[in-house]
């Protein structure tokens, strides 16, 4: 299949963009208060795509739930557009280093907050990057 390069420069170009305007990679401030982290944390774990709107509902909807605690999105993937996916979703030795890197954020976490409980959501491949965390 053959794909005409100015074509591909402005998807990725509006790919971007559209990422920008959405406000998705980061913000997880609001989400991460003393308050909020001495009652639990639940980690989002995006799926290959990457931090998106999907994942901003998941925790809107938790938080309009009535849930209380700290709910970081975690992008565990590579942030490079469409070829991102591709990547997140082949590399089974980086996906398994993100998955140990959560977990070291997770002992992190119940080491200074003993007894608080901390759940795990993972969409897509953030499921299996859930796995290798636990």
């Amino acid at each position: 299949m053959n794909y005409n390069p100015r074509l591909v420069a402005l998807f990725i170009a509006l790919a971007t963009a559209l990422w920008t305007i959405a406000g998705c990679g980061g913000g997880n401030q609001h989400f991460m208060t003393d308050e909020q982290l001495s009652r639990g944390m639940i980690v989002i774990l995006p799926g290959i795509e990457g931090e998106g709107p999907l994942n901003h509902s998941i925790r809107r909807g938790l938080e309009q739930g009535g849930v209380k605690c700290a709910i970081p999105i975690y992008s565990w993937g590579n942030r490079i557009p469409v070829a991102g996916m591709i990547l997140n979703q082949t590399n089974s030795t980086g996906n398994r280093l993100a998955g140990v890197r959560i977990a070291q954020m997770i002992t992190e976490y119940q080491d200074s907050h003993p007894g608080a409980p901390v759940y795990i959501i993972g969409h897509s491949g953030g499921g299996g990057v859930a796995v290798f965390a636990a």
